[in-house]
């Protein structure tokens, strides 16, 4: 690790982490994933990075740029995914970066108690996303009728307020 380079942290685990060995995954701009302990039982997955590409001042404009950040969110999750498939982690926010080893390290132990609590409460379960497509006129009953004889602006906000409770109710 050189002054010209920060490290990137994707990752954070109890114990030893270990990539899942079945494809060669690499980190951002093809960094090589390795691990960075903490002296309290935790391990961070880190891989080294250009201090002029992301330091403070020069990450902003790559996170404005739609290519390049596609490109550091995909290197993210992959390295994220293939921790996964062996160990229970809590993925670092995108873009998460240290001066050097060592400060990795010291976060790992500050932040013990919370990540300990966090990687334990996780361990044995898998997180699950779920969408739903409804469409509201066909899944919701017709609403109220229209009271007889209704002025055409009453008429018309009796019906505004079965669509808005249609809508609701899908």
């Amino acid at each position: 690790m050189s002054e010209t380079e920060m490290e990137y942290v994707y990752a954070v685990g109890l114990g030893d982490l270990a990539l899942d060995g079945t494809a060669p995954v690499t980190g951002v701009d093809g960094g090589t994933v390795r691990t960075v302990g903490g002296g309290r039982g935790l391990t961070a997955l880190v891989s080294a990075v250009p201090a002029d590409r992301f330091a403070d001042e020069h990450l902003a404009p790559q996170l404005e740029d739609l290519e390049r950040l596609e490109a550091i969110a995909r290197a993210h999750h992959a390295v994220v995914d293939a921790a996964f498939a062996t160990a229970t982690v809590l993925p670092m926010r995108l873009a998460t970066v240290y001066r050097d080893p060592a400060r990795v390290a010291a976060m790992l132990d500050e932040q013990h108690p919370y990540f300990e609590e966090l990687l334990r409460t996780l361990d044995g379960h898998v997180e699950l996303g779920l969408k739903v497509y409804a469409e509201p006129k066909a899944a919701a009953p017709a609403g109220e009728p229209e009271a007889a004889g209704a002025s055409p602006g009453r008429a018309y906000l009796q019906r505004r307020r079965a669509e808005r409770r249609r809508a609701q109710d899908t």
